[in-house]
């Protein structure tokens, strides 16, 4: 039996221990809240505490200087130990505990209540939901200031309205019936204000609502001592957990919630082997639970109330070990209209425990009968997930990975069950919002993972556990084929997390009841099921694939567009592949809601619409902002919308009614202000317009139809008065902006058909680009828009005059930012459609170069929006989640991508050359050149995946093919020259020849591969492309040594102590130059000077032997007998390459070594011919790169002619007698 499964064993073991002990059966970690009710109990007739361990216990658990918390994340934690704590303290301040004086407890108060005031100050009441805090804080608070501590915050009147709302739902008769209710799990909260005498037959196993608190204010408050009440206490406090002396859990006993957690987690996540596991004393648990409660079930015990989510489990449990149970009391006890509740008094439905019942409701043995609450369920999950104004939490566990895991469990089951014709489900359900929700499930869970595997805020075993048991079921999603593997290392990582030590605190606090608390044998439990759970959990037919119409060809199409765009190129292909997906999901939901606000016959083809949501998913999960589904959404539709009243005001009012853009613009103002309409009283304008009243009418309707999409969607009536009064200014400039821009595009055209000069409107570029020009871009529209969609519980709103200045002047630069690079993309188009762009302002026709005088004021821009961004920060806190900051921030990203679009549109418009690539700028370790614009290969961490870039066209192509072609063909060449060495008429050839020779090819034949491997695999990441950047360099200081030993050779034939000086010397250069190639220190500016010297005497080793050959023996000798015409014909060749490529230094192939840039100066010349005079025109073909490596092959085969040739000589001729007598004649 392997580890995990002993583990398994005994977790099982544990809760077999159960049986027939029900009533005192459970182990969470200690409250404090609960310890500190139970330390101030007092008996009556009995001196002293009754429980003096649990006071010891809360003096030994506040923080020194600070208050109690056993969560540090979570403010509610803090507040009800803390307030816990000071109860203890000035409640029993009579009683005298060792080294603890009077004034040390004072000071203790002192601290904790200042620590509390700091907890409430910040506390988001909305967005609690602990159990009973509405009721129980409000009632600690008033104890409090009995006690004369007082305190005041914020969320004050939001937490009255609950607790308010939490009493009217207590019916009076609570406090008399026998029925139990959840009432009797938070007494304390009613001590001194209700009637407990009549809860006397309420009891569970002595305690009151199975809570360690509530059962101690209900012996507070009987007249008559309750034993049984005691004994219950005491039977809690000897249940602690190991090593928390004196404290005692926040529930007990806990026996429906442990067993059926631990055994369903083992069961359904790989531990499915009945024989080994002890299933059988678990279902004797459950049928104890579920025969007592009348086939329900409690997580609590036998006798206590019952809930959906453990009857729920009880149902998933007994039909998974063979035990067929109906679905029936379930939704007849806890369907409510729109979900199912957990309690009937539940003040929020639960996430998680919709999630289990639509998990039981699937297993049960006719889950056909309950298609309607199963959809009712599902459309409920969906709901949670994507709609902005509902949070995706639960109530039951801190992480957003809990109900992710089990949403993912229902969702993916519910799929399966459809696949296999189980049921008959919606398609349209299932293909829009079902199938919509579960990707982005997948594609956040991916994306939130850490480096180091884990999940979690802070990283978090139990956590990673959740992630990976909702990746195992969302494997099983036949989406596109990217994610599998990407799926396959993220649950190898995050188990890799979970089997090391050290890592994570022993107890992680992520469970929810009154305060935080950690049940570690079911975190035990979701730890073994991660490590062990299959995946894919279901295995699919086509059915599901051909509800989306995923075409392979369209998500590569869509894919690498984006993929190539400057913003996006460093990010994983999985992600931007994902996102485009997720985009296409939105299909269902964008073509059911009517986009249409205008009579299109005039207008040009609408395909904005899918492009449109491919850019906010993309943003959306590459800036990693995670909006909700519905916020995406709308933008998609509000974009889609500003698309068609641009094109609306272009090509209707713009050309249709020209001659009346006076007239339109107050009938915008008066529509936009509400005010009526009366024809026939001036000479112009809209009273006695000449504009016909049909027209007038439709225009009308038109702008009314978008302003209503604008300003009636649900998310903006439900935003703050300030954002809407916000929104409704931008909608008046937008659209007044769009008549201002048609009538100066109309004047501006005249003057320029008339050759008169041309008066900018409103005095300056400057003002206009801040007024009119931002206004028409609709980037200030956007942004009101969005600020009107992010929910107000986010996080607070801007709050002081300064923040609401920064976001306004955020605003500002954005807005010119995003028109000035729309202007400076859309020059061509403009100047063709008659628009007015920035550069047709007089400033930058005063001096040359405008397009670049443009970008260096964007520039200016993106440096203000770096600073306004950086002050915000230091404002609202860096670290701090602030809803301002954070919508800012995805615009941002989100304008830049459009940008990057702009550029791609109007750029790649005139390209011939079916390159799918796009010019932009790359990351400046892969940039070639800057006159190489386009063709960049994306990233790709696959070798796979790069080395699949052979079969289409990029930059590095030709740069590629010329060294793969040469290193393939070279084999062959020179095993045909060497064949050569052995013909009849070389009788003097020798094995020195053949080494020689050899030497030459070998050396060739690395540079070559080096050099392929280098432009094929450099487009994998940086690191690897250092690695094979330096590999070939090596290459090529083996090429230079490896050309230069055999040349040597024939040269000096007759005289070896110069062949032994000349190859020293170049074998030294070569090492010299390869060690500084290859030891990072020596990478250094501090030895700079040192490798130009290298590189400098690696090229000398070339020309000192020639030069010494032709003084020894003379020009003629060495032009006929050593092959030193060759030797000039490769020298052109080399020098030509490096002449266009200017290579500075050193003139070999695969010239873009480190050292070129730093040997010379960055003043020096750079040719880089042809591509410096079109810069985009030879991206692909003809580049200097390209022509060099053409050079470099050519070189290599005419300096296999020169040795061929000096080797003819030296074996057919008496070379030595020759060499003497040319020596002779040169002295």
């Amino acid at each position: 039996m392997d580890s995990n499964k002993q583990l398994a064993t005994s977790l099982i073991d544990y809760c077999a221990e159960a049986v027939g002990n029900t009533h005192t059966f459970g182990r969470l970690t200690s409250s404090i809240y609960d310890s500190a009710w139970v330390a101030i109990l007092r008996k009556p007739g009995t001196p002293g505490l009754l429980f003096p361990e649990c006071y010891k216990y809360i003096l030994d658990q506040q923080h020194e200087g600070s208050g109690w918390e056993k969560s540090p994340e979570s403010e509610i934690d803090g507040i009800m130990c803390t307030l816990g704590g000071l109860l203890v303290l000035t409640t029993n301040s009579d009683i005298p505990q060792d080294g603890i004086s009077a004034q040390d407890m004072a000071t203790r108060i002192q601290h904790a209540a200042a620590f509390l005031s700091s907890k409430l100050q910040s506390w988001d009441v909305a967005s609690c939901d602990h159990v009973g805090f509405e009721i129980i804080i409000p009632s600690m608070l008033e104890r409090l200031e009995q006690k004369r501590l007082t305190f005041t915050f914020p969320g004050q009147a939001r937490l009255a309205q609950l607790n308010q709302n939490k009493l009217a739902k207590i019916h009076p008769a609570v406090w008399s019936g026998k029925v139990q209710t959840t009432v009797t799990h938070s007494l304390e909260a009613f001590l001194g204000k209700a009637d407990f005498s009549g809860l006397r037959d309420q009891r569970v196993c002595g305690g009151m609502g199975s809570s360690p608190s509530s059962t101690a204010a209900y012996l507070m408050s009987s007249p008559v001592w309750d034993d049984k009440a005691e004994e219950y206490l005491r039977k809690v406090l000897a249940s602690r957990w190991p090593g928390e002396l004196g404290g005692v859990p926040g529930m007990y006993p806990t026996t429906g919630f442990e067993v059926l957690w631990i055994a369903s987690t083992l069961l359904e996540d790989g531990f499915h082997d009945t024989s080994l596991l002890r299933y059988g004393d678990i279902l004797s648990i459950i049928q104890e639970f579920y025969d007592s409660l009348g086939g329900l079930a409690s997580g609590f015990s036998k006798s206590s109330v019952p809930d959906a989510d453990d009857t729920s489990k009880t149902i998933i449990m007994r039909n998974l070990l063979g035990v067929p149970t109906k679905a029936d009391k379930l939704v007849e006890t806890f369907e409510g209209k729109h979900h199912f509740f957990t309690y009937m008094m539940e003040r929020h439905p639960s996430v998680t425990t919709n999630c289990n019942v639509l998990s039981a409701l699937l297993v049960s043995p006719e889950p056909a009968k309950f298609i309607r609450q199963i959809e009712k369920c599902a459309k409920y999950l969906c709901t949670s997930w994507m709609q902005s104004d509902i949070p995706f939490q639960d109530k039951w566990n801190t992480s957003e990975f809990y109900p992710i895991m089990l949403l993912s469990q229902a969702l993916c089951r519910l799929v399966n069950a459809w696949d296999k014709a189980v049921i008959n489900l919606s398609e349209e359900l299932l293909a829009g919002d079902i199938s919509l929700v579960l990707f982005q499930v997948l594609m956040q869970t991916l994306q939130k993972q850490h480096e180091n595997g884990s999940w979690g805020h802070i990283p978090s075993k139990e956590i990673t556990a959740y992630a990976i048991i909702a990746l195992g079921n969302l494997a099983s999603l036949p989406f596109n084929t990217q994610l599998p593997g990407v799926i396959r290392q993220a649950i190898k990582n995050g188990r890799a997390f979970i089997n090391s030590s050290g890592v994570t605190p022993d107890v992680e606090y992520v469970w929810i009841a009154k305060t935080n608390y950690s049940p570690l044998n079911i975190c035990k439990a979701y730890q073994l099921a991660a490590l062990e759970t299959k995946f894919p959990k279901y295995s699919l037919g086509s059915s599901f694939s051909k509800l989306h119409n995923l075409t392979g060809q369209q998500l590569q199409k869509y894919t690498h567009m984006f993929s190539i765009l400057p913003i996006l190129n460093e990010f994983p292909l999985w992600r931007i592949e994902g996102s485009v997906t997720e985009a296409i999901l939105f299909r269902g939901r964008l073509q059911a809601s009517k986009l249409d606000m205008f009579d299109r016959s005039n207008l040009k083809g609408g395909e904005y619409l899918e492009f449109i949501a491919m850019t906010l998913a993309c943003s959306n999960n590459l800036h990693g902002t995670f909006l909700k589904t519905d916020i995406l959404f709308e933008m998609m539709k509000f974009i889609l919308h500003v698309y068609q009243v641009d094109e609306y005001y272009e090509h209707v009012i713009g050309i249709t009614y020209e001659q009346h853009l006076q007239e339109i613009q107050q009938l915008v103002e008066n529509l936009l202000e509400n005010q009526p309409l009366a024809n026939g009283s001036s000479g112009h304008g809209i009273n006695g317009t000449h504009l016909e009243p049909a027209a007038r009418s439709k225009i009308s309707e038109n702008i009314i139809s978008f302003t209503d999409t604008v300003l009636k969607v649900p998310a903006v009536q439900r935003a703050g008065s300030v954002d809407r009064d916000l929104l409704k200014h931008e909608l008046r400039r937008c659209l007044l902006a769009h008549i201002t821009q048609l009538k100066d595009s109309k004047r501006h055209c005249q003057s320029v058909k008339e050759g008169s000069e041309w008066k900018p409107p409103c005095g300056s570029y400057h003002e206009w680009a801040r007024t009119v020009g931002s206004a028409h871009s609709c980037s200030p529209l956007s942004l009101a828009f969005f600020r009107c969609l992010v929910p107000q519980d986010l996080a607070g709103r801007h709050v002081s005059a300064e923040e609401q200045y920064l976001v306004q002047d955020l605003w500002v630069h954005l807005a010119n930012k995003a028109r000035m690079e729309n202007d400076c993309h859309s020059v061509q188009r403009d100047r063709k459609e008659g628009n007015l762009n920035s550069l047709d302002f007089p400033e930058f026709n005063r001096v040359d170069g405008g397009v670049a005088q443009l970008t260096r004021i964007i520039d200016y821009e993106k440096r203000c929006l770096k600073l306004g961004f950086e002050a915000l920060e230091e404002v609202v806190g860096a670290g701090q989640k602030h809803s301002q900051l954070k919508a800012l921030k995805f615009y941002t990203f989100l304008l830049e991508l459009y940008s990057n679009v702009y550029a791609l549109k109007d750029i790649s418009s005139g390209r011939k050359d079916g390159l799918s690539g796009v010019a932009f700028n790359p990351a400046e370790w892969r940039q070639d050149n800057k006159y190489i614009l386009a063709g960049y290969r994306k990233l790709e961490a696959d070798y796979l995946q790069v080395i699949k870039s052979l079969t289409f066209l990029h930059n590095e192509t030709c740069n590629v093919y010329t060294h793969l072609i040469g290193a393939v063909l070279l084999p062959l060449f020179a095993t045909t020259t060497l064949r050569t060495i052995y013909m009849a008429q070389y009788t003097g050839a020798t094995r020195t020849d053949l080494i020689m020779l050899g030497i030459f090819f070998y050396s060739a034949e690395s540079c070559l591969i080096f050099s392929t491997l280098y432009h094929l695999i450099g487009s994998h990441s940086h690191e690897v492309e250092k690695y094979w950047h330096r590999m070939d360099l090596l290459g090529i200081v083996v090429v230079t040594v490896g050309t230069f030993i055999p040349a040597i050779y024939y040269i000096f034939n007759c005289d070896p102590i110069l062949q032994r000086i000349y190859w020293t010397m170049v074998v030294i250069c070569g090492f010299s130059t390869a060690v500084l190639i290859c030891i990072p220190k020596v990478r250094t500016l501090r030895w700079r000077k040192v490798r130009v010297g290298a590189y400098t005497a690696l090229g000398a080793s070339a020309f000192v032997p020639l030069l010494h050959g032709v003084h020894l023996y003379g020009l003629e000798y060495m032009l006929e007998y050593s092959g030193m015409k060759w030797f000039f014909v490769e020298l052109f060749l080399y020098g030509g390459g490096c002449g266009i490529y200017a290579v500075r230094i050193s003139c070999f192939p695969s010239a873009r070594p480190f050292y070129v840039k730093e040997a010379i100066s960055d003043r020096g010349v750079q040719f880089r011919i042809p591509e410096r005079f079109a810069p985009g025109h030879f991206d692909i073909w003809l580049s200097s790169h390209q022509i060099f490596h053409v050079s470099i092959v050519c070189a290599m085969y005419v300096h296999t002619i020169a040795l061929t040739q000096a080797f003819e000589s030296c074996r057919t001729l008496e070379i030595c007698r020759i060499q003497s007598v040319h020596r002779s004649t040169k002295l």
